[in-house]
C-alpha cells in the first residue's frame, strides 16, 4: 500500500508540475487539463483546484471560439473544421452539451453525405462508368470510413475495372461476327457483374444473332438431308447443336441421316 501512496504522489507531482509549466507558456487549455486529471486521483487536491480557478477565464474563452468556429465550419459544410473543434471543446468538457450535440448533427450530416456519394457511385456504376463509381465510394468512405456498402462496391468496381478489357474484347468478336465467343465473354463478364448494361444488351443481341444462325444452319442441313446428302446434313446439324445444344430438330435430323447412312452402308 506504501509503494502504490508514493506512485501515486510522484504521478500528482508531475501533473502539477507540467500544468504550472503549461500555464506559465501561456497554455490555459492544456494546463486545465493537467490539473483535471489530478482532480481525478486526488478529488481534494487544493492546489489542482486553485490553478483551475485561475484559469478558468482563458478556458471558457478558448472554449467560446470553439464553439464559434465550429458553428462557422459547420455552416459553411465544413464538417471536418466542425468536428475537430467540437472535440477539441468536449476533450476539455466532456458534458459540453451544446458541443455534443452539434457533434451528432456533424456526424448526420457526414453519413448523410456518404449515402449520397454512395448512391452516386452506385449510379454510375450501373452505366459502367467505374472510374467515376470508384471516385464517388472513395468520396463516401472519406464521410464515413466504416460504410458498408461503399467498401463492398469499392471492391466490385475494381474488378469491374479489370473487366472492361474483357468487355472490349467481347465487342470486337461480336463486331466480326464471332457470336459465339462473344456470348462467352459476355457472360463471364455478368457472372462478375450481373447488373451491366453493356453486357446484358449484348447478351440479347448475340442470343438473337446465334438463333438466327443456329436456325440458318439447321435449315441447310434439311435442304443437304432432303437431297440425300447425309454428311453435309449431319455437319450442319452439328453446327446447330454447337450453338443450340437443345435444339430438338438438329437432334431428330442428326438421328435421322445417321440412321440413313447406316443403312446405305449395309447395301454395299
Amino acid at each position: 500500500i506504501t509503494e502504490e501512496k508514493k506512485t501515486l504522489e510522484k504521478k500528482i507531482d508531475r501533473l502539477l508540475r507540467e500544468g504550472e509549466e503549461l500555464a506559465k507558456r501561456g497554455n490555459a487549455v492544456q494546463a486545465s487539463i493537467k490539473f483535471r486529471k489530478v482532480l481525478e486521483v486526488d478529488n481534494g487536491n487544493r492546489l489542482a483546484r486553485k490553478k483551475l480557478i485561475e484559469l478558468q477565464p482563458k478556458v471558457d474563452a478558448y472554449i467560446a471560439r470553439k464553439m464559434r468556429e465550429g458553428k462557422e465550419a459547420f455552416a459553411r459544410g465544413r464538417l471536418k473544421q466542425a468536428r475537430a473543434a467540437f472535440r477539441q471543446v468536449m476533450a476539455i468538457v466532456p458534458t459540453h452539451k451544446e458541443a455534443s450535440r452539434y457533434d451528432e448533427k456533424v456526424r448526420r450530416e457526414m453519413l448523410r453525405r456518404a449515402d449520397n456519394h454512395y448512391q452516386q457511385g452506385m449510379r454510375y456504376f450501373q452505366e459502367g462508368n467505374y472510374d467515376r463509381a470508384l471516385q464517388e465510394f472513395d468520396r463516401a468512405l472519406v464521410y464515413s470510413p466504416s460504410h458498408a456498402g461503399a467498401k463492398r462496391m469499392r471492391k466490385r468496381t475494381f474488378n469491374a475495372i479489370g473487366l472492361r478489357e474483357l468487355l472490349r474484347k467481347a465487342e470486337e468478336s461480336y463486331a466480326q461476327g464471332d457470336y459465339v465467343r462473344a456470348m462467352a465473354m459476355f457472360t463471364q463478364v455478368l457472372e462478375s457483374n450481373p447488373d451491366n448494361p453493356t453486357a446484358l444488351e449484348y447478351v440479347e443481341k448475340c442470343q438473337q444473332r446465334l438463333n438466327e444462325l443456329a436456325e440458318a444452319h439447321f435449315n441447310r442441313g434439311i435442304s443437304f438431308y432432303a437431297a440425300e446428302d447425309y454428311l453435309s446434313a449431319i455437319e450442319e446439324m452439328d453446327k446447330t447443336l454447337e450453338i443450340n445444344p437443345n435444339h430438338r430438330g438438329a437432334k431428330e435430323y442428326k438421328r435421322r441421316a445417321e440412321m440413313r447412312l447406316k443403312a446405305l452402308e449395309s447395301l454395299r
